[in-house]
């Protein structure tokens, strides 16, 4: 956790640091409480914003969560009929979605469009 969240611990004054001793923590209602996936989740992450929280798994469904640790409503969901995701991550500052799986291409799902780019593999690889 820390090699992550390094920043918060550096010396750049008392208002930007962790306290010592012990943080305390809540639970929460899950993220994905309006529509739970259907099989594994593969990925997760939250957007650069931290508002929006994004999963994906091998029920080739990408969806989209507006984080607000209350009602945590579903913002988009997205079907793959061909792929089911096995990574997935914010792209481009936040505006992107990059979907991969075990096939010879990817997709870039636009956010705000909501557009899906197929986009054919890397040649060699």
């Amino acid at each position: 956790m820390l090699r992550k969240a390094g920043a918060l611990t550096e010396a750049r004054g008392a208002a930007a640091r962790l306290p010592q001793g012990l943080l305390d923590a809540t639970r929460m209602k899950d993220a994905n409480q309006h529509e739970p996936n259907r099989s594994v989740v593969t990925s997760v992450e939250f957007h650069p914003s931290g508002h929006v929280l994004l999963s994906a798994g091998l029920d080739k469904h990408l969806r989209l969560f507006n984080v607000d640790g209350v009602r945590n409503p579903k913002l988009q969901s997205v079907f793959f009929q061909d792929a089911p995701l096995h990574q997935a991550a914010f792209c481009l500052g936040g505006g992107s979605v990059l979907c991969t799986g075990r096939r010879p291409y990817f997709y870039l799902y636009d956010v705000d469009r909501a557009q899906i780019d197929r986009i054919q593999g890397i040649v060699g690889r």
